[in-house]
């Protein structure tokens, strides 16, 4: 291998709050010397990354729900170091992989000074117009972000109804699609549960937890046994204490306390450790913004659940349907009582079959191997 075959990665939050990336490195570190990741201390980590991966983070360090809510001075000096400690891993050999728009904006700082080989971005989650405030980090980063595509080389997203908000006619190099499927390497040795769920059924919900996902309608039939089989949900991930009060008063109405559980924030590596317990997952996304209205392959959830053989409750519309409706473990809902205890009916009856189809379809394209042989041989 070229010693002087080298990858930077810039996040501007930290590599293991994206699995797709996380999934992307331990490849990237087959095909280069050395890859350095520069990302906010946001996040104490007990990741093992390969040895020649090295992880740079910068400022002291805040949770990153704290670092969100600093003042536009503490952002601002905290962007200017950040810039100076990429434009440091920065130079003419060294391919950079952008992730999102504020490093991206970094890069154009970098780029001014330094020459760079080649510049790959990919966008994790595309961002609403004027949701940032005026002359924030994140204003100047959004106008940065389409004056860029003149010089990018690479360009990645994991859904391809995003493309309409990016200026793809003004794309120098390519374009390739990498959904967000998650990985063999920790998905594919689980030791499951059996395809069989003895009479309790546990559904989980993993992801920032807020409205949109038809968690309200799922607490309220908890109270319900469905052909003898009784319900159970798990929650796992960030909340305010403002919505959590909200599902409280949802649970404590239908008298359910005991079938619900709250599990937060985990590391990366051990979410598949809560989904095996579960037997359905919850992909329901109701929101009509950018984001939501585009993640049939752009969400982590939806494939984790199948990786671990649950049939999985998806938001029935034309979007998600064009994605999911031809697997037969992926059951299509509307946020309705009716809507949802059918499908848990449907798979109730059919749960064995579900089970192993879920697991047939990561086994065989689900995962993230599959789909990421195109960028290595643009990288080559």
């Amino acid at each position: 291998m070229n010693p002087n075959n080298k990858i930077t990665i810039a996040l501007y939050s930290h590599v293991e709050f994206y699995p797709p990336t996380l999934n992307a490195i331990h490849y990237l570190a087959q095909q280069y010397s050395e890859v350095h990741i520069v990302c906010s201390n946001v996040l104490n980590t007990t990741w093992q990354y390969p040895s020649n991966v090295y992880v740079h983070v910068v400022g002291k360090h805040h949770h990153i729900r704290v670092f969100m809510v600093k003042s536009l001075l503490y952002k601002a000096i905290h962007f200017l170091k950040y810039t100076i400690k990429l434009a440091s891993f920065t130079n003419k050999h060294t391919t950079i992989l952008v992730c999102d728009y504020i490093p991206l904006l970094s890069i154009r700082i970098v780029s001014v000074f330094k020459k760079l080989k080649f510049l790959w971005y990919h966008n994790h989650d595309v961002t609403e117009l004027g949701v940032n405030r005026k002359y924030s980090i994140g204003w100047f980063a959004e106008h940065n972000e389409p004056k860029m595509f003149s010089k990018i080389d690479l360009f990645t997203l994991p859904a391809n109804e995003r493309k309409q908000y990016f200026p793809m006619e003004d794309l120098k190099g390519r374009y390739v699609w990498v959904p967000n499927y998650p990985s063999k390497l920790l998905y594919g040795n689980l030791i499951n549960h059996d395809d069989i769920y003895n009479n309790e059924l546990v559904l989980i919900y993993q992801g920032s937890i807020a409205a949109g996902h038809g968690l309200e309608t799922i607490i309220s039939l908890l109270r319900h046994s469905i052909h003898n089989t009784t319900l159970k949900l798990i929650l796992k991930g960030f909340i305010l204490d403002t919505y959590k009060a909200t599902l409280q008063l949802i649970i404590d109405e239908h008298n359910v306390q005991d079938k619900v559980t709250f599990v937060g924030v985990t590391p990366y590596q051990d979410v598949p450790l809560y989904t095996i317990k579960a037997h359905i997952g919850i992909a329901i996304h109701a929101g009509t913004n950018r984001m939501n209205s585009t993640l049939g392959t752009a969400s982590n959830k939806i494939y984790e659940y199948a990786a671990c053989g649950l049939p999985v409750l998806y938001y029935s519309n034309e979007h998600y349907d064009a994605h999911l409706k031809k697997y037969e473990w992926a059951i299509g809902v509307q946020e309705t009582a009716i809507s949802i205890s059918n499908a848990i009916s449907h798979i109730i009856l059919n749960y064995k079959t579900l089970h192993l189809g879920a697991k047939a379809s990561f086994e065989s394209s689900l995962n993230f191997e599959h789909n990421f042989n195109t960028v290595l041989s643009v990288l080559k």
